[in-house]
């Protein structure tokens, strides 16, 4: 998954994109002390979807933010993110 986001551009396309965001319910204790959670749906400019992301913002901010990208698509084709 990471070689086909890094191959076609996802997070440059991302960057352009409509972003709709859906916080993801935690405990407090774990936003507090870890992270939240977002699902950013990005669409293009014809409003076709073209990633679903996992976003974690960590509380410690040298951290960052982690993506998990959990399912793109490539023309006619959509990949999955497949946990074995």
């Amino acid at each position: 998954m990471t070689r086909l986001v890094r191959e076609n551009r996802i997070e440059e396309r991302m960057a352009e994109a409509a972003q709709q965001r859906i916080r993801q319910p935690q405990d407090p204790y774990h936003e507090q002390f870890c992270c939240r959670k977002e699902l950013v749906l990005c669409t293009d400019n014809s409003g076709d979807e073209f990633a679903q992301v996992i976003e974690q913002v960590h509380a410690d901010e040298t951290k960052g933010t982690t993506r998990t990208f959990t399912q793109i698509r490539i023309g006619d084709t959509v990949y999955g993110l497949r946990i074995p």
